[in-house]
């Protein structure tokens, strides 16, 4: 044990070793490793040992060598154990998976942008086109882009405004907003954009292996929601 590194030592204790010189020794080098050269360690060792009165301290160097038995290692975080618990990390292959088990039809944008076009919904009064992405450094951002073909004049964007800030103060989610392009760079005097749409959109980081399910759920959630946007926006205002 003398030739033993601090290293080498801790590796021995994490594996379960608890033999009393290897105790000892890692007692020391902690010792050394908290404490000033001129301290002294007599207050802790005159410290009795146990409940009872009069006992003496016990050195673990005066105890006979044992054979320590084998201790079996603590199973790994769980989070570590993507195949067991079926936790995997966000990708574009969740999105694929999920509009699959929907049977729903959709164009690739790209290694992770998904484009899904909705037919015409004769209660709605249009038709919905649904963006999803993982975007983001490290692509750990769920991104979900809901709007419809529905244009709103420039005269109606207050109108259209205060629609939106509506629905994020009765439902907060998915976000609803006035999407007005912006004008043409290269115009010397470009004019004021002629109409707007209306957007749903939502974006959450995600980190780490995910549950299975959770990132089904939220795209069928936000998917469901929009159907309630639409209707307002058609029966409140006429859009």
């Amino acid at each position: 044990m003398a030739d033993e590194t601090p290293e080498q030592m801790m590796a021995r204790y994490l594996a379960g070793d608890r033999h009393p010189r290897l105790l000892r020794r890692l007692d020391e080098l902690a010792w050394e490793a908290f404490h000033d050269p001129w301290e002294t360690r007599s207050a802790l060792r005159a410290r009795p040992v146990g409940k009872g009165r009069g006992r003496l301290p016990v050195d673990p160097s005066d105890l006979e060598e044992t054979n320590t038995p084998e201790v079996t290692p603590m199973p790994e975080d769980p989070e570590s154990s993507d195949p067991i618990l079926g936790l995997e990390p966000l990708g574009p292959g969740m999105i694929a998976r999920h509009l699959d088990e929907m049977e729903l039809s959709y164009w690739r944008m790209g290694p992770a942008h998904f484009l899904v076009n909705f037919a015409y919904d004769s209660e709605l009064d249009r038709c919905v086109k649904v963006r999803l992405a993982t975007d983001g450094t490290d692509g750990d951002i769920l991104m979900i882009r809901v709007e419809d073909d529905r244009r709103i004049p420039r005269e109606r964007f207050p109108e259209a405004m205060q629609l939106c800030n509506r629905w994020n103060a009765d439902c907060r989610w998915p976000r609803a907003w006035l999407d007005i392009p912006d004008p043409e760079p290269d115009a010397e005097e470009a004019p004021e954009p002629a109409s707007g749409n209306l957007v749903l959109d939502f974006q959450v980081p995600l980190r780490g292996p995910l549950p299975p399910g959770l990132v089904d759920g939220i795209i069928q959630a936000v998917i469901s929601a929009n159907g309630d946007f639409w209707k307002r926006a058609r029966e409140g205002h006429g859009f």
